[in-house]
């Protein structure tokens, strides 16, 4: 069963925000395929490149148009269930179901044991989604209000704590910053994310 959060009430509840977390229906072996053909072909960024905000892993960067990825194994069933869920967050959003959600670009990010990312928005596009690949991780949500942010404070109540586990979808709007905490895996962790508007 899918998971829509909607908030109806910010004055008790500081998260104002619409989310899907649900499982996608991929076998575990393909998202384990994705990481090793990502690696394979160079998607992989050589060094830690500066300009982007992964601490202690690395970015599989530049971001990739969707069509780079048509040869990786099983992606054609991984965008089948992206492309369900991205309509299902933008008819959430929009309150119709007159539109469709169009996937943009993607990259992999892989964390080594202690990795995190600062955090970020990715202001170019109307939705985010986070798969989780390999080992799960924790990914924080800020909430973007002023009041939340000019505080500077981290503590729960203007964040949202979200468990990505493998096989699992969350989409976000792409305002929305997030960050994720340090990996506690001595394997790393990998996530595949998808940009689309």
């Amino acid at each position: 069963m899918s998971e829509v959060y909607k908030v109806p009430n910010p004055i008790q509840r500081l998260f104002p925000n619409t989310m899907i977390l649900d499982y996608i229906d991929v076998d575990k072996q393909i998202l384990e395929d994705l990481v090793w053909w990502a690696k394979a072909n160079n998607f992989e960024n050589v060094g830690h490149n500066p300009l982007y905000s992964t601490r202690l892993g690395d970015q599989f960067i530049p971001p990739k148009p969707i069509w780079e990825f048509q040869q990786a194994p099983g992606i054609n069933q991984i965008m089948k269930e992206v492309q369900h869920y991205a309509n299902m967050w933008v008819h959430t959003q929009l309150e119709s179901t007159n539109y469709s959600a169009q996937p943009e670009i993607s990259w992999i990010v892989s964390y080594d044991k202690g990795g995190m990312q600062w955090p970020h928005i990715h202001k170019e596009y109307n939705w985010t989604a986070i798969i989780g690949l390999r080992n799960n991780g924790t990914l924080l949500l800020e909430d973007p209000r002023h009041l939340a942010i000019g505080t500077g404070q981290t503590n729960q109540m203007f964040y949202k704590e979200v468990i990505i586990n493998p096989g699992q979808i969350c989409i976000t709007p792409g305002y929305l910053a997030h960050l994720s905490v340090p990996c506690y895996h001595d394997d790393g962790r990998d996530i595949l994310v998808i940009n689309g508007k």
